[in-house]
């Protein structure tokens, strides 16, 4: 068993960030915005309501109105988060056309769509090695018609390492989104989560490669199965197993 130290990446690539905000709509993750009213910081829950890269605009609930009219800025800072997986930018509010009615409130706001943001995984999450353990199948739907079969290496509720037969490194890409990433826990249980790859490395004497992925999202269930099979992992340890490894 290992402690995951967690990290935090800027993300500046559009195409990245447009990905990362359209899992959180889709998904509907909590949602929350940061205001600072004379020197406190406060954050309040909201809902995005949608994005849109090629107007340069996400959507979110208008009840951010009421805050931003004690702010001395149009400025917000906005933060997401689903599993072990927390998302932090800041955009600036677009101000309705002049001939918007300003008599009644509306359902929504415009902000712009940021141009940075902050990816950070859960620290600490408990990593636990599954190699001489219960096995995992794994089944990575790449493409169309492409597909990779390989098994659990170790697992954390934040992303998994995965070993495949031959050589994958010049066929997966670090960074890249793998939406359907299947693993079978049992014959009825199979969970399903769309993940990032973080990196491939082949062992040319052995002819594996082995791939590291965080979560991009997962459903609340999916989050259940991994949680109860990490506690169940480290329920079965003895105390020398339970030594951590830095």
């Amino acid at each position: 068993m290992e402690l995951d130290s967690g990290k935090t990446r800027e993300i500046v690539d559009g195409a990245e960030i447009q990905e990362i905000l359209q899992a959180a709509y889709l998904h509907e993750w909590p949602f929350f915005y940061l205001s600072m009213v004379r020197n406190h910081l406060s954050s309040h829950s909201t809902k995005l309501y949608g994005i849109d890269p090629e107007a340069g605009t996400i959507t979110v609930s208008s009840d951010i109105l009421d805050e931003l009219t004690h702010s001395m800025t149009n400025m917000v800072f906005f933060r997401a988060r689903s599993g072990g997986i927390s998302v932090v930018f800041k955009s600036t509010l677009l101000l309705p056309d002049e001939g918007a009615s300003l008599t009644s409130k509306p359902k929504f706001c415009e902000f712009e769509f940021p141009d940075t943001l902050q990816y950070s995984q859960q620290r600490k999450a408990i990593r636990i090695n599954l190699t001489n353990r219960k096995e995992i199948p794994v089944t990575l739907f790449v493409n169309l018609g492409v597909r990779f079969q390989g098994k659990v290496v170790d697992i954390s509720e934040t992303g998994t390492k995965i070993v495949f037969d031959g050589d994958l490194a010049n066929q997966l890409e670090g960074s890249e989104i793998i939406t359907d990433c299947q693993m079978r826990f049992s014959e009825d249980s199979c969970i399903e989560n769309r993940v990032r790859v973080l990196g491939v490395a082949y062992d040319k004497e052995q002819n594996l490669s082995f791939l590291r992925c965080e979560y991009v999202e997962t459903n609340m269930n999916s989050e259940a199965q991994i949680k109860q099979l990490i506690a169940e992992a480290v329920g079965d340890m003895s105390e020398q197993d339970l030594a951590l490894a830095v």
